[in-house]
């Protein structure tokens, strides 16, 4: 029975794993077209049916029980209106009834005939117009309260189209000029109805289904293969009945005023798949919202991309208004519409690339500075547009990055590992607070290492005493380390913003990822003061000799800090010493002595005094060693002698180098204080060093 029930087990396990994942529509369409089970005009048709929830979409297409709800691109109705020619006729006519404005639907299931383009439906719709703007809006007859509500979504809409034209140059395209008659396969004709002449028509209509409060579609419109992918085509406007009724005057405004600037945008022909330029287009219509009105933001509604700084602006679209919202802060307004006419000869990313004055390359990371949105900068977001909002790591409900106060462990150390992750056009932040006064040498491992063509690293640096900040851009990609020391006047930081930028738009650009330490101890490297001492004690049956040398106001200065790299400032040359030395002895019979000063050797090229530091905390603290260089190397002794023989001078070499302490080379301990006595060769030499501020 047990081997029965695990035999069962194993049954059931397997089952379980083998069982398919639920699928959605939209992976239904897209596998049986990976299959080659349709054409891509009817993907492109039943995706948009599956889309819109429409009953006619095939019951093999609807989605599994549990599947994970997907949609399309935003604005891939353009690809619908290129394809609906090519189309399956029974998927081309579910297709067209949603295409169509909303009136016609109606007329054209009841009666089973194609409205005529110019034919009004008056019947069950009226509308009210606005000449000035050339705008009409419809609404269902008997219904005061869509008549009201008409008027005021005229009024609305008569406002924001002034300033789209002002921007843009002109106005929507005009609906009774293009091409009536829509050929589907077998020659089917369809009519494309326009509300009866050349105005933007608008209607009042149910949108529950969709989830939207307004949307802005493009007539199906004949395409010319080979001129252009994404033909410019005239469009209209359809409204959430119950949206619109509740939403305030100043909501229906931008709203609608975003839809109309779809509008716009639609009469730009574009190289690409009009599918490739949805992104772009959602982006700039949601900054629109801000050119209408810089006081109602409610552009900042939309605020992921900018919070969320490892998110590429490559797939991001209603939340990059920030982007566009900098370029015309930095270059006018004018570069909006030069970015649409760029985009008949270039795919949106690159449009956008060549549009502003440095590429990506330039602007992105200058972007990315006032992204940062914060103390220490003086200017940006909060000044211009009152957005408060300031940089996460990750999902929106992630924390916001605040400065990592550094605190010195135990040991003197610290260590931060930057593991930085960062897609095509994306940033990310990191901030240190380094005010501790036991901070003396920070070392930040450089996040762009071998790495120009991709990686952009500005440093906010905010220094001790100063309200201000300095920008610096780490240029130099062939440097592994950026040292500071902040015992000296010049590079005493208080705080750092690191602002990392991955600027490649190229197509097929990877994810950039690089670990970068952040380093910080309580290790001197400007000036080590403090007095040096040795004695030398000798006796045999021949000879004796007794010295003693003293330093006194040692310094020892830092070399280049940069000359070793991935090490703090470890290598001090002596800037000065007095020096003074006695002797007393004898050789044979002979006695000498002495007594005078030696002058230092301060050669900037000589490593007086060195040290092995760690590289990444909590190593252990490394060695060091130093000697006190002079001119000469040793005093001279004068020995008198006993007749017969003669007297004679003879060198003495002086010591005062380190040497092991109790039986192994010391250590610096984080350098506070080097007070240590070492016993070598008959020398005993002690020394009290300490680091000491510029």
């Amino acid at each position: 029975m047990k081997t029965l029930l695990i035999v069962l087990s194993v049954i059931l396990t397997h089952w379980s794993w083998a069982q398919p994942k639920p699928l959605n529509s939209f992976e239904k369409i897209q596998a049986a077209f990976a299959r080659q089970e349709i054409s891509k005009a009817d993907k492109a048709g039943l995706t948009y049916l599956a889309f819109i929830g429409d009953s006619k979409l095939p019951a093999n297409y609807l989605p599994d029980a549990g599947a994970t709800e997907t949609t399309p691109a935003h604005g891939f109705t353009r690809t619908v209106m290129r394809e609906i020619q090519n189309m399956s006729l029974d998927i081309a006519e579910a297709v067209y009834l949603d295409l169509i404005p909303p009136p016609f639907r109606a007329e054209t299931k009841s009666t089973g005939n194609f409205p005529h383009p110019s034919t009004i439906p008056s019947a069950n719709w009226d509308y009210t117009d606005h000449t000035v703007a050339g705008l009409r809006v419809w609404f269902e007859k008997g219904k005061p309260a869509q008549a009201a509500l008409a008027e005021k979504i005229k009024n609305s809409l008569a406002k924001a189209i002034p300033k789209a034209i002002t921007l843009m140059g002109h106005t929507h395209l005009a609906d009774d000029t293009m091409d009536t008659t829509l050929m589907v396969r077998n020659s089917e004709g369809r009519a494309v109805p326009f509300g009866g002449d050349g105005k933007m028509d608008v209607y009042l209509t149910n949108l529950t289904r969709l989830g939207a409060r307004a949307m802005s579609k493009p007539f199906p419109a004949y395409v010319n293969p080979g001129i252009t992918e994404c033909p410019k085509t005239p469009s209209y406007l359809s409204v959430d009945l119950a949206w619109a009724s509740a939403a305030s005057d100043d909501r229906l405004y931008t709203t609608l005023g975003h839809e109309y600037f779809h509008a716009i945008q639609l009469t730009y022909d574009r190289k690409d798949d009009c599918t490739n330029y949805d992104d772009t287009d959602e982006g700039t219509a949601t900054w629109f919202k801000d050119y209408l009105d810089k006081g109602l933001n409610h552009e900042h509604e939309w605020a992921d991309w900018f919070e969320n700084g490892p998110q590429s602006f490559i797939g991001a679209s209603y939340d990059t208004w920030a982007f566009y919202y900098y370029l015309v802060n930095s270059y006018g307004t004018s570069i909006i519409p030069k970015f649409y006419e760029m985009e008949a000869n270039e795919v949106a990313i690159e449009a956008l690339n060549l549009t502003m004055p440095g590429g990506f390359k330039e602007r992105f990371p200058e972007f990315a500075v006032y992204n940062w949105n914060q103390d220490p900068l003086q200017d940006g977001f909060f000044n211009w547009d009152k957005l408060n909002l300031k940089p996460r790591r990750g999902k929106p409900n992630s924390a916001q990055i605040v400065p990592e106060k550094v605190t010195l462990d135990i040991n003197g150390q610290y260590r931060y590992v930057m593991d930085i992750e960062l897609p095509p056009l994306s940033r990310d932040f990191y901030a240190f607070d380094f005010s501790s006064p036991d901070i003396r040498s920070v070392a930040i491992e450089n996040p762009a290492f071998m790495n120009a063509k991709k990686i952009n690293i500005k440093a906010l640096i905010r220094r001790k005493g100063s309200t201000g900040y300095d920008e610096v851009l780490w240029e130099d990609t062939k440097r592994h380390e950026y040292q500071y020391c902040l015992d000296f006047k010049d590079e005493q930081i208080e705080s750092i913003v690191l602002v990392v930028t991955n600027f490649n738009h190229a197509k097929g650009a990877r994810t950039y990822h690089q670990v970068s330490h952040v380093k910080a101890t309580n290790q001197g490297c400007y000036r080590i003061k403090g007095s040096v001492k040795g004695n030398y004690s000798y006796k045999s049956a021949n000879e004796s000799h007794e010295a003693e040398i003293s330093a006194t106001n040692v310094i020892f200065k830092a070399k280049d800090k940069n000359n070793v790299e991935g090490m703090f400032g470890s290598h001090f040359y002596l800037e000065g010493a007095s020096i003074n030395y006695t002797y007393n002895g004898s050789i044979g019979k002979c006695s000498g002595s002495a007594a005078g000063q030696m002058a230092p050797n301060t050669d900037p090229t000589n490593i007086a005094f060195g040290m092995y530091s760690y590289n990444v905390a909590p190593e252990a603290w490394g060695l060091y060693s130093f000697s006190i260089p002079t001119t000469p190397p040793s005093f001279m002794v004068h020995y008198v002698c006993p007749p017969p023989e003669r007297s004679f001078d003879a060198p003495f070499t002086a010591n005062l180098s380190s040497g092991p302490v109790n039986g192994k080379p010391p250590h610096h301990g984080g350098f506070d204080h080097l007070k240590e006595t070492s016993k070598i060769s008959g020398w005993t030499v002690s020394w009290d060093l300490m680091p000491i501020r510029d």
